[in-house]
């Protein structure tokens, strides 16, 4: 228990220095800044399903309203930092999409004790598709270094950590449904892909004044 409880502060302490990192770098009116915010929202529904999990022994209520929010955030960063997504509002029809079927899963199909995980493998689904997107209209560009651009990172780091989702969570929720015993290394698994997934964004902001931000030419 001291170390779990010692990983999930070292988890908090992550998301609140790069969340702290981001503010310093990103410029609000930067498509980017749609992850400082993430990071921000991220921080307070962990601490709020840790307490929710302390005081009620159910957490799930907190994911319910924050893996649509977290959503809406991730499509509208990839809407603003992709041109043609922005022209046809791609992002835009995405996000109310999406929303309507995170409250159309809650009321009918998982309530709100449930784990969400059919709207967590359709947000997961969404998310590495416009990833794979973004990969391709980066990679269409004459003499183009993707290291050079803050969209290429969080693009990077993006389709790592859903893929992971996608598999870990949506998969086993929906057919396992519960992990036997022999498959509990997936709890450590997934603290380890939240710690390089988070602490990855913390270095991009890092740098990222060296870089060139997200929707940038």
């Amino acid at each position: 228990m001291a170390l779990i409880r010692i990983s999930l502060v070292i988890y908090y302490l992550l998301l609140l220095v790069s969340f702290i990192i981001g503010c310093k770098n990103v410029k609000s009116k930067s498509s980017d800044f749609f992850l400082v915010i993430l990071l921000l929202f991220t921080l307070c529904s962990e601490v709020l399903a840790d307490y929710f999990r302390k005081a009620f022994h159910n957490n799930m209520p907190v994911y319910h309203f924050f893996n649509p929010l977290q959503y809406l955030l991730i499509v509208l960063y990839y809407n603003f930092s992709l041109p043609l997504l922005k022209k046809m509002r791609i992002g835009l029809w995405l996000s109310g999409f999406g929303i309507l079927l995170g409250i159309i899963s809650t009321v009918y199909f998982q309530n709100i004790h449930e784990f969400p995980s059919v709207f967590l493998l359709f947000e997961a689904f969404c998310i590495i598709v416009l990833s794979m997107i973004s990969y391709f209209v980066m990679f269409l560009k004459e003499d183009f270094e993707p290291t050079r651009y803050a969209l290429f990172w969080f693009t990077s780091l993006m389709l790592f950590y859903w893929s992971f989702t996608f598999v870990i969570w949506g998969m086993i929720s929906i057919f396992i449904k519960e992990l036997p015993d022999d498959m509990k290394f997936v709890y450590p698994l997934l603290s380890i892909i939240n710690f390089i997934y988070y602490g990855g964004i913390g270095i991009v902001f890092l740098n990222y004044k060296k870089l060139i931000p997200s929707g940038g030419q």
